[in-house]
């Protein structure tokens, strides 16, 4: 474990270096397995075994953690957590926690490290570990309980460009690029990552498909799913015969579709708080110019009739 910690940190300049390096080692690099046979439902391998076999479950990938931290001088703890229902502080069982993740106090601030995910940015936690009380597990006083963060570490951001050119036969011809931080982008992440890269075309037809765009798309280029640090982009070329309403005349931008949360019973009151998520952003632009001559009588660009031939349209959404 000293070995390879010292080797993880080498370059690190400080121990918020040490810690995001050995996140990054054991989340990207250690396959989750979960094998809930016998004791191993319970009890970890050691961090020696798991280094090895370079796969585990939660608990072994804690382990692993807490292991290289404490070989680098930062001291790890464990955290048990359930991620589907409520838990019960009358009933002391360890059926009632279905995870276990990492609690760090590096500089005295608190982080909480899940490397199950693999491809989740230092600090990130799932929807349904959010906002939950953890036990944690200390070596110096009794376990207690902490509430996780209700937000990600960062503000969630979603970009949305598309860009192109619509013929006098209604085709149009678009570059399209989406760039998002937070759980759309593990979402992105994940899907990106189990499969091969030959085939990633395949899957952002399929993004678009579910986006509503019917055409085709090629010329795919998408950022390393390992590469947390920063959001994660993709690109593609788009080919859409006979666009939006075309037979009408009828042009409308290509967003993606932007869904809200389903109302409960109780909600539909004004005066009762509706969840939309957690703080953030998203900006989507479309730019659509038509470069042929559009019959007057039907042209219905953008709420103008023209007889121009070049007609700019600029549709945003925020």
């Amino acid at each position: 474990m000293q070995a390879k910690a010292a080797e993880l940190t080498k370059n690190a300049a400080d121990e918020s270096a040490k810690l995001r390096a050995i996140y990054d080692f054991v989340s990207t690099h250690f396959r989750y397995i979960g094998i809930a046979f016998g004791i191993g439902r319970y009890q970890p391998h050691s961090a020696g075994e798991i280094l090895s076999n370079q796969y585990g479950d939660c608990k072994d990938k804690h382990t692993l953690t807490a292991s290289l931290l404490q070989a680098a001088g930062i001291t790890a703890y464990p955290a048990l957590i359930s991620s589907t229902h409520t838990l019960d502080p009358d009933v002391p069982s360890p059926g009632q926690f279905d995870h276990v993740i990492t609690y760090v106090i590096p500089g005295q601030k608190t982080m909480w490290l899940d490397t199950t995910a693999e491809i989740a940015p230092i600090g990130h936690l799932v929807p349904t570990l959010r906002d939950k009380p953890a036990l944690i597990i200390t070596t110096d006083k009794p376990p207690a309980f902490v509430t996780t963060p209700a937000d990600p570490p960062f503000q969630t951001d979603l970009r949305f460009r598309a860009e192109g050119k619509l013929s006098d036969a209604g085709v149009l011809e678009a570059s399209i690029e989406q760039t998002a931080r937070g759980d759309l982008e593990l979402v992105y992440r994940t899907m990106f990552r189990r499969i091969p890269q030959s085939r990633w075309k395949e899957l952002v037809q399929q993004l678009s498909y579910g986006s509503g765009f019917g055409g085709t798309v090629s010329e795919v280029v998408a950022s390393s799913p390992e590469g947390t640090d920063s959001a994660f982009h993709f690109s593609y070329a788009y080919n859409r015969k006979d666009y939006s309403d075309w037979e009408n005349r009828r042009i409308t931008p290509p967003f993606p579709p932007i869904s809200l949360p389903a109302l409960k019973d109780d909600q539909t009151k004004l005066t009762v708080p509706i969840w939309l998520g957690a703080p953030g952003e998203s900006v989507l632009n479309a730019r659509i110019r038509a470069t042929e001559r559009v019959p007057a009588r039907t042209a219905g660009f953008c709420g103008l009739k023209t007889r121009l031939r070049r007609i700019p349209c600029l549709l945003q959404g925020r």
